[in-house]
């Protein structure tokens, strides 16, 4: 009688443990990325917002118009967001002096845009 080998019996084994950890890996790395990637661009809206705000606020105390003052506002956002690489897909005023301002960063991998919004200006109080 021939005595039966079990050598290499945990390779496969060993194999489907790396494979499954290999993927856990890259599932929490992309993860992270977007992450990443969401804050950064929410970082980019809170800017863009306070220097619309800021420059809103100016132009309207030289006397500038309220469509005016949100159209240069709107456009110092813009050139700020592009700095960092995103774009400006919405500008408005909300209530009183706030502005609101939507910016949008496109990506290389999946998803491929992410959006970030931000308010600033003036706080109205209600009574």
């Amino acid at each position: 009688m021939m005595p039966v080998s079990d050598g290499g019996s945990v390779t496969p084994v060993v194999a489907a443990l790396v494979g499954v950890c290999v993927t856990v890996g890259i599932a929490l790395t992309a993860t992270g990325a977007v992450l990443a990637d969401h804050t950064r661009v929410q970082g980019i809206a809170d800017r863009s917002a306070l220097v619309a705000a800021y420059v809103d606020r100016e132009q309207r105390a030289l006397g500038t118009s309220a469509e005016d003052s949100l159209a240069l506002a709107c456009a110092q956002a813009q050139g700020l967001a592009s700095v960092d690489g995103a774009v400006v897909t919405q500008c408005k005023r909300a209530s009183g002096h706030s502005i609101v301002v939507e910016v949008t960063m496109v990506r290389r991998a999946l998803p491929p845009h992410i959006t970030g919004t931000a308010r600033a200006g003036p706080r109205v109080r209600t009574p």
